[in-house]
């Protein structure tokens, strides 16, 4: 996942916020561990938490060092391994990413092996085992922690948005513009 920090914002009395509860995501990231750096535990929209927070026994037994943040922006840009496309052809219940597989993912974390179905665990197991036996990293390889997320929080001078309609996308365009200080001029010339 890719995500960046908003900063906090004082809006004025009567000021429409800058997203609606619906685009706020609550995104648990494990932090200070150098092997599970920013890795994604717990995903959740708050348009569908109310005043209660569910967090799994499982979860904070094996990760009870993380951090709940609402206060991230879903850029919607992923990287997968080559095995979640064989997941998705054997989901079919999965229509979203955003909504559906991402949760999927981090829920099927910490469960072993068996948290995935066969046909996709054999290709993701061998996969990572010739990774593992090619890796020249110190840190040891877990094949029982198979599925794995994590998030790459951008630089706070980084640029992120994402645009769902002509008119925001334009609007995306001239702030880049702007932001570029980039001279429009009406004709091109060779």
């Amino acid at each position: 996942m890719l995500l960046r920090q908003e900063a906090p914002v004082s809006k004025a009395k009567g000021e429409k916020p800058r997203r609606d509860k619906d685009m706020t995501d609550c995104i648990a990231l494990v932090e200070g561990q150098r092997d599970e750096e920013n890795r994604v535990v717990l995903v959740s929209q708050a348009v569908h938490m109310n005043e209660d927070l569910y967090v799994p026994k499982s979860l904070l037994k094996r990760r009870s060092n993380f951090v709940l943040h609402t206060d991230l922006y879903d850029g919607h840009f992923y990287f997968f391994s080559h095995w979640v496309l064989d997941l998705l052809q054997e989901k079919k219940y999965i229509a979203s990413i955003k909504a559906d597989l991402i949760p999927h993912l981090v829920r099927r974390q910490f469960r072993g092996k068996e948290a995935l179905p066969e046909s996709v665990r054999s290709k993701a197991t061998s996969k990572q085992e010739l990774a593992a036996s090619l890796s020249l990293s110190e840190e040891k390889h877990d094949p029982e922690d198979l599925v794995r997320c994590f998030a790459y929080v951008l630089p706070s001078n980084a640029y992120c948005e994402r645009a769902d309609t002509i008119p925001a996308y334009r609007a995306m365009d001239e702030e880049v513009g702007s932001r570029l200080r980039i001279k429009r001029s009406g004709s091109v010339s060779n």
